[in-house]
């Protein structure tokens, strides 16, 4: 049986880096990358746990948002993600495999109050 109890020590250090481009007065495309080094550095309750990945979070990640600005009646969004290999347990034994997600979405404004709108997730 296993019980989840808060660390002692955790060294979290990383880079972020974000990037914005307007293609046009409708188009807007953007990307984002971040670096994460997390480890245990001290929990006396279980030493092994020392020196070992913090879990459930990735050494990297990037998200690629973009973004039709709203014109006069519509607009649309899309959100792309890659995230890296993490752990799913304390002791780095349960890989989770690295993924990337898509989404979209198209909205029309049907009144000043109401908008429609039609997404895609994965």
């Amino acid at each position: 049986m296993r019980q989840r109890q808060n660390l002692g020590s955790v060294r979290a250090r990383g880079i972020e880096v974000s990037a914005l481009t307007k293609l046009d007065k409708h188009w807007e495309i953007s990307s984002e990358y971040l670096l994460t080094d997390s480890i245990v550095l001290r929990f006396p309750a279980n030493r092994s746990l020392e020196g070992l990945l913090v879990p459930q979070v990735p050494r990297q990640s990037v998200q690629f948002p973009g973004e039709l600005c709203e014109l006069r009646v519509a607009g649309g969004k899309r959100r792309g993600a890659f995230v890296s290999q993490q752990f799913d347990d304390d002791q780095n034994a349960l890989p989770l495999k690295r993924f990337f997600t898509l989404d979209a979405e198209v909205s029309r404004r049907v009144s000043e109050r109401v908008r429609c709108f039609v997404a895609f997730q994965n």
